[in-house]
């Protein structure tokens, strides 16, 4: 194996054989990082682990040098007995991998068999067994002579390796006139935090639920449905669970009697809190990168969803596939037989000629899962109730029209698409320890783009949503007796009160099975979401929550981190104050409606305890309220408008809870990709649910620039219309280039410092100096006959692309009507060359040449003709 030194005077152990970018390689197999995670490794598959002597040390030498080969000695042997070959875990099927032109070549050492020899003949014995040979060798890491290319990237940081700089971890690199330099270092995938709620431990194995593959991926009306709730087939979304916080359980129990100070309806207005000073009041609403992307639905798209992310996985799904063309050939061959039995004279091919012909299934490509999700769109917003198939109609019947889906995609092409899609590898080491690990990738995406896009103002709204998903073959769905859809995935969501537009999302996989039971996971997961969302931004927010999420522990670990909290409580929350309840029987209700009764703690006297009478008693609790009064309007039953008493938290707590709700109105009600098809893979569920998230925060964000430029919002129908037609005139050849759409920037732009320079370059004869001068990049692109040379161009430019861009600084092409120098035209029509239209000659950008050896330059010294000149001067 071969090792290098990582930043932290770590060492990274790659097996002997691969090859490639450490990026494209599977961490816990392919390579290892540290002795521990190649220590677990060898455990896994059934190898002794390494002594602690022979492991390689390094404090022991300079910080700085490279170890010798022979100090980097491993002895990986086979435990007799130790783990059963029935019981050792089985070796996943090598995939090849082709190393990059850009990675240096490395000092390779002599054959040695990997850790899991399985595909040499002698690797492994006839029973599946290791040979006695092959379990004592000794496996030499060689001396890496110059550190690879990936290495010295994954010093820099890497999606693996190390979190973004410091500045791409902040909103405000996403909210300044450069948020496309900052999109285009961004790194979307990485190592999964290790405070995740889906992460168990080392010792824990999670079941990610079935990946056998049938004859479809789709899910017929039956196959999911079912009669009643069954706890041993899917964990309740409510369980009461307690806190672990700063004050614990015996300070509550003890201060629940003497720790609140008193105030009844008759005495409530003797203490009058008022609210906190100190809120934020900064700015709020969509980042400056959002905004130059609102015009364009399709832009919106691709920033919430970045192409990258269709990129990976287009990449899983192809490697998904190919991983199951040895099931696949079995099956079919299977069938084949046994049609065979009844008719004798069909033939039946052997095995590799059937994977063969699977192999040369067309790869999947990005652009076309995002004509599978256009094409439920259209679904969405033109339902069909017969079924996805009448889509396809040929015919019309009647007044019902034909299909149109087979204008788009054929038939088989999209079953295929949508039964192979796959969002990551199941063959990381990582699956094993984390339950979301299907749809990691777009949960690490999403996370990263919805912050990003959105700085939250001073009321946050936080609740669970649900994917709703009936289908058996769902491991992680819950039983939500209060929601609409009362079974599906369950998902943590923070929101903006105002715009209710979706900050973070979190996806909830059940409880853990092994170990002690998880404790308060409702305000843990507030905590932990606000932490993540607010991360690098002044706090002093009001969060607000319901009474799943509320109780006094998270309202003073919130106050503690500089941020407020009110909400509803159950009575049953330790700490609760029982002497301000008002009673739920009707008759015991002897107080008018709007009566109130509070209790601030003594202990924390910014904390307060307040019970309000509606047409039913309503609980709450708050830190950096106001307990003034009030008025709200309330329906009775007749129609009638009354006005009801109450303190200013009460209307706090009604304006803000709306946010979530809201979202999930948008996202389940009307026109929801998740609800307009059902999938078999409960993890194909969980990212339609997700991409309708990004609709609606696309929508959000698109309506409120809208409004900001005075003209009128844009339906949600209308909308989701354009984008779809977008999205089906996507090709390949979109996904090629503009790799953050950097061509979908439609707001204005504000630059930096453009202003053209002349250039230093001369021409130097014996009679004249002049400078020299290039073809105007804007002139060739449209000229069909004559273009123009200029000495002028655009530094600014010239560096963000890698070449010189020169301009001319006068107005060209009178005849047709332009009134704009070139320079005006790049830069304000074509948005500093980022928005270049199609035209007649494609621009390229060439950087400077290289210089020639030493002997080349004497001998050009003795030619000088000056026809390289001439050369570089028709350079375009």
């Amino acid at each position: 194996m071969m090792s290098f030194l990582s930043p932290l005077d770590d060492h990274a152990y790659v097996k002997p054989g691969v090859s490639g970018r450490l990026k494209s390689l599977r961490r816990g197999f392919d390579y290892f990082v540290g002795t521990e995670e190649l220590t677990n490794y060898a455990r896994q598959a059934g190898l002794q682990p390494i002594a602690t002597a022979e492991l390689p040390t390094t404090p022991s030498r300079p910080q700085n040098a490279v170890p010798d080969a022979t100090e980097l000695a491993v002895r990986v042997q086979t435990i007799p007995d130790a783990v059963p070959p029935a019981q050792a875990a089985p070796a996943p099927p090598r995939r090849a991998r082709t190393a990059p032109d850009t990675v240096p070549p490395v000092a390779q050492a002599a054959p040695v068999p990997s850790l899991r020899e399985r595909d040499t003949p002698d690797g492994v014995a006839s029973g599946g067994q290791a040979t006695a040979d092959q379990s004592s060798r000794v496996h030499v890491v060689p001396e890496a002579t110059e550190l690879p290319a990936r290495a010295r990237a994954i010093q820099d940081g890497t999606e693996w390796m190390e979190e973004p700089d410091g500045d791409l971890d902040t909103l405000d690199a996403f909210d300044n006139d450069s948020f496309l330099d900052a999109m285009r270092r961004e790194m979307l995938f990485g190592r999964t935090a290790a405070d995740d709620v889906n992460l168990c431990g080392p010792g824990s194995v999670v079941e990610q639920g079935s990946d056998d593959e049938d004859d479809g991926a789709l899910m017929s009306s039956d196959d999911g449905e079912e009669s009643g709730y069954d706890s041993s087939e899917a964990s309740s979304g409510e369980d009461e669970v307690e806190p672990t916080f700063e004050t614990t359980e015996e300070e509550l129990r003890e201060l629940t009697a003497s720790g609140w100070t008193t105030y009844d309806a008759d005495h409530c207005g003797e203490l009058q809190l008022s609210a906190a000073a100190d809120y934020y009041d900064g700015p709020s609403g969509p980042t400056r990168s959002a905004l130059a992307f609102a015009d364009s639905p399709l832009g919106l798209f691709f920033y919430f969803l970045p192409k990258k992310l269709w990129i990976r996985i287009a990449e899983e799904s192809n490697r998904y596939r190919s991983q199951l063309i040895p099931e696949l050939a079995q099956r079919r061959r299977e069938a084949l037989l046994s049609q065979q039995l009844q008719d004798p004279r069909k033939s039946v091919p052997p095995l590799a000629e059937i994977e063969a012909d699977l192999r040369r299934f067309k790869p999947i490509k990005p652009h076309e899962i995002v004509h599978v999700v256009g094409l439920l769109m259209a679904r969405a917003i033109a339902p069909v109730r017969d079924g996805l198939a009448k889509h396809r109609a040929t015919a019309e019947d009647s007044a019902v029209p034909r299909g149109t889906f087979s204008r788009y995609m054929k038939r088989a092409r999209f079953e295929a698409i949508t039964r192979f899609l796959h969002f990551n590898d199941n063959e990381m080491a990582e699956a094993a320890h984390d339950k979301a690990w299907k749809i990691r990738p777009v949960l690490q995406a999403v996370e990263k783009t919805f912050r990003r896009g959105y700085r939250l103002g001073r009321c946050i709204s936080f609740d669970e949503g649900m994917v709703p998903n009936r289908s058996r073959f769902n491991p992680i769905k819950v039983y939500m007796k209060d929601k609409p859809s009362k079974w599906g995935t369950k998902f943590y969501l923070t929101c903006c009160a105002e715009t209710a537009y979706c900050a973070s999302v979190e996806v909830y996989c059940g409880k853990k099975r092994e170990g002690k039971k998880e404790q308060n996971v409702g305000p843990k997961s507030v905590v932990r979401n606000i932490t993540k969302v607010l991360r690098g931004q002044p706090y002093k927010r009001l969060v607000i929550t319901d009474n799943y999420y509320s109780s006094i522990q998270p309202s003073i670990k919130l106050h503690n981190m500089g941020l407020y909290h009110v909400g509803t409580v159950r009575k049953a929350r330790l700490g609760w104050c029982s002497d301000i309840e008002y009673s739920q029987k009707k008759k015991d209700q002897k107080n008018a409606k709007g009566s109130v009764s509070h209790c601030p703690f003594t202990q924390y006297p910014y904390l307060v305890a307040l019970a309000w009478m509606d047409s039913k008693p309503v609980n709450m609790i708050a830190t950096g309220c106001s307990t003034h009064q009030t008025t709200v309007n309330r329906r009775e039953k007749d129609g009638s408008i009354t006005v009801t008493p109450c303190p200013q938290l009460v209307v706090d707590y009604a304006d803000g809870m709306s946010g979530v709700d809201v979202h999930d109105q948008l996202r389940l009600e009307r026109y929801s990709l998740q609800k307009c098809v059902a999938f078999k893979k409960y993890y194909k569920q969980l990212f339609l649910g997700i991409v309708d998230m990004a609709l609606v925060n696309g929508l959000i964000v698109h309506n409120i620039a809208k409004r900001q430029n005075d003209e009128r919002s844009t339906p949600h129908a209308s909308y989701l219309r354009r984008l779809h037609k977008d999205l089906l005139a996507l090709r390949d050849i979109h996904f090629d280039s503009h790799p953050v759409a950097e061509d979908l920037v439609s707001g204005p732009v504000t630059r930096g410092d453009h202003a053209l320079a002349n250039t230093s370059n001369r021409y130097e004869s014996d009679t004249q100096s002049k400078r020299r001068q290039y073809l105007c990049k804007v002139c060739s692109a449209h000229t069909s006959g004559k273009s123009f040379e200029t000495s002028y161009f655009c530094p600014t430019c010239s560096d963000y692309f890698g070449g010189r861009v020169p301009l001319c600084p006068k107005v060209r092409r009178l005849e047709e009507g332009n009134t704009l120098s070139c320079a005006q035209i790049w830069h304000d029509v074509w948005n500093d060359g980022r928005n270049i239209p199609a035209l007649p000659h494609q621009i390229r950008f060439r950087g400077k040449k290289r210089k020639r050896s030493e002997t080349n330059n004497e001998e050009s010294k003795e030619n000088e003709g000056g026809g390289e000149e001439n050369e570089e001067s028709k350079e375009n």
